[in-house]
């Protein structure tokens, strides 16, 4: 059995209770109120589960990607409930229950919150910690909690692009991209691993060559490896440098992927 205490009848949610008790959302635990004076005890029936904290030393990376795509698609239904403020959801391993039959179950609260917490959108960064703290210690989960981290910056939120980030298999270490030159005064091809590679006109300084451009930097671009997908980034070059067509910021570092088109200058290159 699980509880908590409202300090005051006046922070008890009774649309949010009632919702808790129909069933309208799966996975989200039904609970009990009982009155202390003017005090609120909630009681939620937990002995036939298990919390997710006890059995995480027993589960794989596999077993924890599935759990964890189950949990967003709960808050997901759970944030389409108008009766619920998904800023009271207990989100911890330790309030992640799972039944007989391995279905997640999550606590949330029937509690009124100031308008400043309940529009925070804290629940969010505990998704994702919750998420990065089933990954770790697994064989493959730090790969996994980087590819988490990834989208989180990138999209924060966006719950389809956190499943697919859960789900993704990481790339074997030997993966390369090839830039193949399109338009170049010389035919230029450039074989990408994970190690930073830097393109520029000045073949000291980098490690692709472009020679016979007075329009590319000496230092003009470098593309990498973060772990989830490669990345082109811009190091302030005079004439840019464009990813199909879109010029990119300086310094800020872009995903890309096979089939794209990278242009330094003006000296194009396919991505295959």
């Amino acid at each position: 059995m699980r509880e908590f205490m409202l300090n005051s009848e006046s922070l008890f949610d009774e649309e949010a209770y009632e919702a808790l008790n129909s069933g309208k959302v799966a996975g989200i635990l039904p609970c009990r109120k009982v009155g202390w004076n003017d005090r609120i005890q909630l009681v939620y029936f937990t002995s036939e589960l298990a919390n997710l904290g006890s059995r995480l030393e027993t589960l794989t990376l596999d077993d924890v990607r599935e759990i964890g795509c189950e949990i967003i698609d709960i808050v997901k239904n759970a944030e389409a409930c108008p009766a619920f403020c998904c800023e009271n959801l207990v989100m911890d391993s330790e309030s992640v229950y799972l039944d007989e039959e391995g279905n997640i179950r999550l606590t949330l609260l029937p509690a009124v919150l100031p308008e400043e917490i309940k529009n925070g959108e804290i629940y969010k960064r505990r998704v994702y910690s919750v998420l990065e703290e089933m990954c770790k210690g697994k064989d493959g989960g730090d790969s996994v909690i980087r590819q988490i981290e990834f989208q989180q910056g990138k999209s924060f939120g966006n719950w389809e692009e956190l499943k697919d980030a859960l789900r993704r298999k990481a790339p074997a270490e030997a993966e390369t991209i090839t830039l193949k030159g399109i338009n170049t005064a010389v035919p230029l091809e450039f074989t990408i691993g994970h190690e930073l590679f830097r393109i520029g006109s000045d073949p000291e300084q980098v490690e692709g060559c472009i020679p016979s451009s007075a329009s590319v930097s000496p230092v003009h671009a470098q593309i990498g490896w973060n772990e989830v997908s490669f990345f082109v980034q811009d190091l302030n070059s005079r004439e840019g440098t464009f990813l199909n067509d879109v010029r990119l910021t300086p310094q800020m570092s872009v995903p890309f992927g096979k089939g794209s088109v990278l242009k330094f200058a003006e000296c194009t290159f396919s991505v295959e």
